[in-house]
């Protein structure tokens, strides 16, 4: 059964159980009630009336001793209307007394009045006349008459009164059991609530501390932590996301330390590991345009020092013929005349040379710009790494700010199931678990972003390795530059030479000069041209330290 039915059935039997209860209370209170209105309409105005009719009787019995003992007419007629207003009143509370209570002692009492209303009327006639007879048959009937009417008058209180209470005693004891029957439900109900909320609460924090475990592995840097926690309730689609959530990140983060560290090693080479989505797809795009970049300026850094390589010897074999022809011409002084022409024919080679020599040192010095440059893109593309690295730090201050949120809102359930109670002392243990939870997450955060600061620590090894790269480019710009200005001294020399040789007539110490100059130059153009053969290996064995695509 899910949460949600299960809180719906919870507090559906809590409802039930209290209107219940409240039904069983309420039918209570209104016996209660009923008992209070018996008393208030019937009990107590029915012993008044019994009192009202005692009252009459002692007052008849004494009105017509009266009227037997008093000669005055006119008074014992006022009696005689007394006797009849009281005999009226008894007749009314008699049947007021009926109408509320029952009893064969009641139809007795009934015709003991008949009988005392009888006499009454014979005494009545007789006062005045036969006084004799009236106070004989006032003794013998009419007083025993009354006073017994009295005695059962009373006798009916007492009997009432006891069949009243009985009454009373009976309802008293439904309400009781109904009070009683009321409170076991209560407590039945309250009993079966906390036994419901203790097991919902168990299927709650059961899922909660597995993902607590599993937060408190990533806070570790544990990124392979197995979640198998499984249920069926609403918290699997919660649990599928989280085991999805560690293996994606522990796969990312697995492919791109992979990456960089191939990187590192200079293995540009390398597919991704990973198939990167979401944000995380941007990095995927920077990794491949890093790769991508870098590989076009390795491969053409890596031809450019090629060319260099063959350019420079090229240089340092075109120098020593040049050093070879000045010996010769040194040695061959003395032959100058007869070997004017085969020294013209050198000069012209040594100027053709010279200029070619030129040519593919200026290209060479091209090739080592546009090298540079190359390395400049490569620089300002690890450069958005370490911002796209930024980015992702920012990210992860944010998720740390909505833990710290988080947890301010866990303080304040707390506080309110406090507030609650008892009945809150389950949702603040919740509350509790869930700030831990966030203070939690935000140290996974913090374990996070020191990934993301190493990386970007490997990202400034690179661009020191960049750097490292532009000053090598830069030497071979420079030298590149002095082969071509050698050169450049060479095939003015060449020219000077040839009209040198034009004007031999001037003498062969100037062309002895010349001579040792050409000598001079030489040797110089193949030192220089030594160097720059040894630069441009050290250029191409540094480049090769790379792995690229192609």
């Amino acid at each position: 059964m899910t949460i949600k039915k299960r809180l719906i059935v919870t507090f559906a039997g809590i409802i039930c159980m209290a209107f219940l209860s409240i039904g069983i209370s309420s039918g209570s209170l209104l016996e209660s009630g009923k008992n209070l209105d018996t008393i208030q309409d019937a009990t107590i105005p029915t012993i008044n009336e019994i009192g009202m009719v005692k009252r009459n009787l002692i007052a008849t019995l004494s009105n017509t001793l009266e009227m037997m003992l008093l000669d005055d007419s006119e008074y014992i007629k006022s009696l005689k209307g007394d006797n009849s207003s009281h005999e009226k009143t008894m007749a009314e509370s008699i049947d007021f007394i009926q109408q509320n209570a029952k009893g064969e002692r009641l139809a007795e009492i009934d015709g003991l009045l008949e009988q005392i209303a009888q006499v009454r009327k014979e005494l009545e006639a007789l006062a005045g006349t036969d006084e004799e007879k009236a106070f004989a048959l006032y003794q013998e009937e009419f007083s025993p008459l009354v006073i017994k009417a009295v005695t059962e008058l009373d006798a009916f209180t007492v009997e009432y009164t006891e069949t009243l209470n009985e009454e009373l005693g009976k309802r008293q004891t439904r309400r009781i059991v109904l009070t009683y029957l009321s409170i076991g439900l209560f407590i039945v109900g309250c009993i079966g609530s906390i036994k419901i909320i203790a097991k919902l609460v168990a299927s709650i924090m059961e899922p909660v501390d597995e993902v607590n475990k599993a937060l408190i592995a990533l806070s570790q840097g544990q990124l392979g932590y197995q979640f198998t926690y499984e249920t069926e309730n609403e918290f699997q689609e919660m649990c599928n996301n989280i085991r999805f959530s560690l293996k994606e990140l522990h796969k990312y983060v697995m492919g791109i330390s992979t990456e960089l560290s191939a990187f590192a090693k200079g293995d540009f080479a390398t597919e991704h590991a990973v198939s990167y989505i979401g944000d995380f797809e941007e990095i995927g795009n920077s990794i491949d345009h890093v790769k991508e970049q870098i590989s076009e300026i390795m491969e053409e850094m890596q031809a450019a020092s090629k060319q260099v390589e063959v350019s420079s010897e090229q240089i340092a074999s075109t120098s020593q013929e040049l050093a070879n022809g000045s010996m010769e011409q040194a040695s061959a002084v003395e032959e100058l005349t007869a070997s004017i022409n085969e020294i013209l024919e050198q000069i012209k080679t040594s100027a053709d040379r010279a200029r070619e020599t030129s040519t593919i040192s200026r290209q060479a010095e091209s090739g080592a710009v546009y090298g540079n440059e190359k390395v400049n893109q490569t620089a300002a593309a690890i450069h958005e790494i370490e911002e796209k690295s930024a980015e992702i730090e920012n990210i992860i201050n944010i998720i740390d700010q909505i833990a710290t949120q988080t947890r301010l809102l866990s303080l304040n359930a707390s506080i309110e199931a406090a507030r609650a109670g008892e009945t809150g002392r389950g949702f603040a243990i919740v509350a509790t678990e869930v700030g831990n939870l966030a203070a939690e997450s935000a140290e996974a955060a913090k374990g996070i972003s020191k990934l993301i600061n190493d990386m970007t620590v490997s990202v400034k090894h690179g661009v020191e390795l960049m750097g490292e790269t532009e000053e090598a480019l830069a030497k071979v710009v420079d030298q590149a530059r002095g082969i071509d200005s050698h050169i450049t001294e060479i095939a003015e020399a060449s020219k000077e030479q040839a009209v040198i040789i034009e004007q031999i007539s001037l003498g062969a110490d100037q062309i002895s000069a010349v001579v040792q100059s050409n000598s001079s130059y030489s040797q110089e153009s193949a030192a220089t041209a030594e160097e720059l053969s040894g630069q441009a290996v050290l250029l191409e064995n540094m480049i090769q330290r790379f792995r690229t695509k192609k």
